[in-house]
This record gives structure tokens, sequence and C-alpha cells, in this order.
């Protein structure tokens, strides 16, 4: 394999771009940093757990790669309109977002009051992309993409007003089909409302892989 063909996903050259990731301590966020920065991008950490990132930033540098972390959990938009701030104002400019980090399975409320997977998995997300969108629109091309899951297909929309307080089920896994759902939904309308201004935005289902999650 080339030089030039390790720095390219799907034809697309990564080297040099800037790439924020959510949730990059473990799991398919700690993958994707490690294998984006060994094809010469920069890349942003969005992500509560310090040590842990530190770690990954650690692996990153050894290689001779070149990564940052931003501190932000997702459960407190405060925090996540903070993270969105730095990387709006990121040199070079931001040009690719993977909305990665989420819950599954637990119980629990946002800061904000909304429930805990809603919360987490889609409404910061939600939030950390408008807030870089106007950037990337001026950088681009550009590419948001999501982790969503094929547990989407098992929503039934019967009742968005349970995205307040928290966690109803004992299991947490109807929530995290909603939260799921709810990505794909914003996907959809993103790619619709911004294609034609240079940002290309895609949902995917990772496959059943072992993470922490």
């Amino acid at each position: 394999m080339s030089g030039e063909s390790r720095t390219r996903v799907n034809g697309w050259s990564i080297a040099g771009r800037t790439v924020a990731i959510t949730g990059g301590s473990a799991g398919i966020g700690k993958a994707a940093a490690l294998a984006l920065a060994a094809m010469s991008a920069k890349i942003v950490i969005v992500g509560r757990d310090h040590d842990k990132h530190q770690s990954v930033l650690g692996l990153i540098a050894a290689a001779g790669g070149k990564a940052s972390l931003v501190e932000a959990d997702l459960s407190d938009l405060s925090q996540v309109a903070r993270a969105g701030h730095i990387l709006r104002d990121l040199d070079p400019p931001l040009t690719v977002l993977i909305n990665n980090a989420g819950v599954a399975g637990i119980r629990g409320v946002t800061v904000d009051g909304f429930e805990l997977a809603f919360g987490v998995n889609h409404l910061a997300h939600f939030l950390l992309t408008r807030l870089v969108l106007t950037s990337m629109v001026a950088n681009g091309p550009a590419r948001v993409l999501s982790v969503s899951s094929e547990a989407h297909r098992a929503f039934r929309p019967t009742d968005w007003g349970r995205v307040t307080g928290s966690t109803r089920s004992m299991t947490g896994i109807p929530e995290y089909r909603r939260s799921k759902a709810a990505n794909v939904a914003f996907t959809v309308e993103l790619s619709r409302r911004f294609a034609g201004h240079g940002v290309a935005a895609v949902a995917i289902h990772p496959g059943v892989i072992a993470t922490g999650i």
C-alpha cells in the first residue's frame, strides 16, 4: 500500500485534516482515533474521563501523531456548548466530526433533566454538530459521521414526551433505541439541508462488536 493510499478513506484524503471524536477513551472511538491519527489526521477527542483519554493521547503521540483533548461531560449541555465553541475555533479548522460517545442499558437523567440515553446519545451530539456547522461549511468539504445502531429499527415513535425525566424502563434499552432513531433522523435531515453546502452526513451501524457499552 502506498503512502498516499494510507491517508485516504474511500478516495477522500484525511491527511492534515482536523477530526473531532466524542468518546475516544475506549471501543470504537479509541480505535477510530488511533487509526485516523496513523493516517496523518490531527485528532481532537471530546470526553469526560481525563485519565483514560490521556492514555489514548499518549499512544497517538508515541506513534508520531497529533492529538488533544477537550474535556466535556455530554450529560451536561453547558459543557457540550463550551466544547462546541472550542471546536468551532480550531486551527486548522475542523472538517470531520465523529459523533461516537454513547450510553446503553443504564438508567438516569442528565443535568438538564433529559432521559440519560436521549440526552447523551442524541441531544449532546445535536448541539455539538449545530455549533460547528457554520465553520465546517466555510472550510469544507466536511463530513459528520454519527454512530447509530440497527436497534433504531425496533423503535416505535409513540411517546416522544418521555425524553424528559429519568429512564422509565428497567433495562434502558427502549430508551437507547429511541436515541439511536433520533441519531438517524437527525442525520437524514442534516444531509438534506447541507449536502449542497459541502457537508456530507452519514449514520452507521458499527456491527455487533465488543465495546465497553
